[in-house]
């Protein structure tokens, strides 16, 4: 490729993946390259590098980002508008960490990028997901993962600007606009307590944990208490229980500033399996995949 084509660069997007059902796309995939097709439209495609993320999840024989980049062709002839080389497929990711990870690595290897040049990041997904990423990246930078991303390509001289306004990324809409959907929107919000405790686990705050733990707490309690009026999630009052307990000692410990790490790496472990175990078992989509 030519140092023509790499200045010519000047936005690159990653598509973060979305778990498969049946080795085929859900709502949510089909909804982001529908974003991603009515996006490009109102950008010069020859000056833009996508980046589809995802691998091979347990249970699949398809990586997510084959997926989405086989929903990208068939669904618009938008893709023939960008060269080859601008394209790429990062296909080994399980996580949305590893998309980040893996994806900042494609980036750097490709050499699309001219060392020394700025050049912007748009992030393709879901609002609720991408509303995370955000709110995360905000309230605590050093577990954020756009930190990895800017990190990672800086140390190899290239400059990116992502930006922390959802407006600015391309973010189509969760497309369940029923109980169980609203209930699995409640249940994502959760995410950030994880995280919270997963950072103060890793020693990775550097401001006072009391501080950086008030918003991520305040935000637990409210989704907490939505989904124990949910009709849907009365089967799980158990869960929620516990999971309220564990916000609710965390708070306590810090108020006191009576906690340990070894407290509350146990208290992350028994919060994550509780959350990966409603996130699966709320998810519309995979309801909907049993069903059929």
């Amino acid at each position: 490729m030519s140092n023509q084509t790499s200045r010519n660069v000047k936005q690159v997007i990653l598509i973060l993946g979305k778990r498969l059902v049946d080795n085929r796309l859900t709502l949510e995939g089909v909804s982001r390259i529908a974003k991603l097709n009515h996006y490009l439209q109102s950008i010069p495609p020859k000056q833009t590098i996508l980046v589809f993320c995802g691998g091979v999840l347990a249970g699949q024989t398809r990586s997510e980002a084959e997926a989405l980049w086989d929903e990208f062709r068939s669904s618009s002839s938008t893709w023939q508008t960008i060269p080859q080389e601008n394209i790429i497929i990062e296909n080994h990711s399980i996580n949305t960490v590893q998309n980040i990870v893996n994806a900042s690595a494609k980036l750097i290897e490709s050499g699309l990028c001219e060392r020394g040049e700025s050049v912007d990041v748009v992030l393709a997904s879901n609002d609720y997901h991408l509303t995370r990423i955000i709110e995360i990246q905000k309230m605590m930078p050093e577990q954020g993962l756009l930190t990895v991303l800017v990190s990672r390509c800086a140390q190899a001289g290239l400059n990116l600007n992502v930006p922390l306004e959802l407006t600015n990324h391309c973010s189509a809409r969760y497309p369940h606009d029923t109980e169980q959907g609203k209930a699995f929107l409640l249940i994502d919000e959760l995410t950030t307590f994880r995280v919270l405790l997963e950072g103060a686990v890793s020693g990775a705050f550097t401001q006072n944990l009391s501080g950086v733990a008030r918003e991520p707490i305040a935000i637990a309690k409210h989704a907490l208490q939505a989904l124990t009026k949910m009709p849907v999630m009365k089967p799980y009052h158990l869960e929620l229980g516990q999971l309220s307990d564990s916000v609710i000692e965390v708070e306590l410990a810090l108020n006191l500033g009576e906690f340990s790490i070894a407290e509350i790496t146990q208290v992350l472990k028994e919060f994550d399996a509780i959350l990966t175990q409603l996130n699966r078992v709320i998810d519309p989509e995979r309801i909907e995949a049993q069903t059929t």
